[in-house]
């Protein structure tokens, strides 16, 4: 059973959506994406017209986009695993590469403060200690 963050109410959070989606994907995009396009038997060039049907004010993703996300030339932003979520009505926690960037975004000093960051780091850091011992 697949969901969208856009589908449902404003209130619905990332774990609801999470709750009900699929398990998140351990893998890259390079392994995920085409995984996603066999199982929905989905071309690049149908995929990247849907991108457009879902990026209300935009352009979608072009086919050559997608064909570089899959090979690993491209990395994602995470506006393009929005975009890949939303057409395929998954949360966008559901790539690695979008759990990565938050992650990223909560370790950043500049965007969440040093204090937030920092707190964040030794929580990291006490779990692995954790798991190591």
């Amino acid at each position: 059973m697949k969901t969208s963050l856009g589908d449902g109410p404003a209130t619905a959070t990332l774990a609801t959506a999470m709750a009900s989606a699929p398990p998140p994907a351990e893998s890259p995009i390079t392994e995920t994406l085409p995984a996603l396009m066999r199982e929905h038997a989905i071309s690049y060039r149908a995929l990247a017209a849907r991108t457009r049907l879902v990026d209300h004010g935009g352009n979608g993703l072009s086919h050559s986009h997608l064909v570089n996300l899959a090979a690993g030339r491209d990395l994602p932003t995470r506006r393009v695993l929005e975009l890949l979520a939303s057409t395929f009505k998954l949360p966008p926690a559901y790539f690695a590469e979008y759990r990565l960037a938050e992650l990223r975004r909560q370790l950043d000093e500049r965007q969440v403060g040093f204090d937030t960051a920092y707190r964040t780091y030794q929580t990291l850091s006490r779990r692995r200690s954790a798991r190591s011992h």
